[in-house]
């Protein structure tokens, strides 16, 4: 800290700069907590880090910031996903879409035959 109370932090200019601390009430506090909580495992740069650490990481990025980074990196991981399964089963997105709808009424007439044969049973 400065002579006169306020923290001191690096500056993207590597000299050290004089900032007055921010005051939230408890209400913030509670609502950045669950914000951190809720996402912890899908932005990298909440973990392993303090709580104090991270509301200065939402103030400077801002919530929908990180909101829109963790949906475009779910939307890639999926899209990755159905590229990989193209590519290593030959098919195309049409035949993917085709094939699901086949393995997925195949389930439910499955599932009828399990309905079925505990009614059976029953009787």
């Amino acid at each position: 800290m400065s002579n006169n109370g306020a923290p001191q932090v690096l500056g993207s200019d590597g000299k050290m700069h004089a900032v007055e601390p921010i005051v939230l009430r408890e209400a913030q506090v509670k609502e950045l907590s669950n914000f951190v909580l809720a996402h912890v495992k899908e932005y990298r740069q909440f973990q392993n880090h303090s709580l104090q650490s991270c509301i200065e990481t939402i103030l400077t990025r801002g919530k929908a910031e990180i909101e829109r980074y963790i949906k475009t990196n779910h939307e890639r991981e999926k899209d990755q996903a159905a590229g990989d399964l193209f590519e290593e089963y030959d098919m195309s997105p049409v035949n993917a879409q085709d094939l699901a709808m086949l393995r997925d009424a195949l389930q439910k007439v499955r599932e009828q035959r399990v309905t079925v044969g505990q009614t059976a049973t029953k009787v």
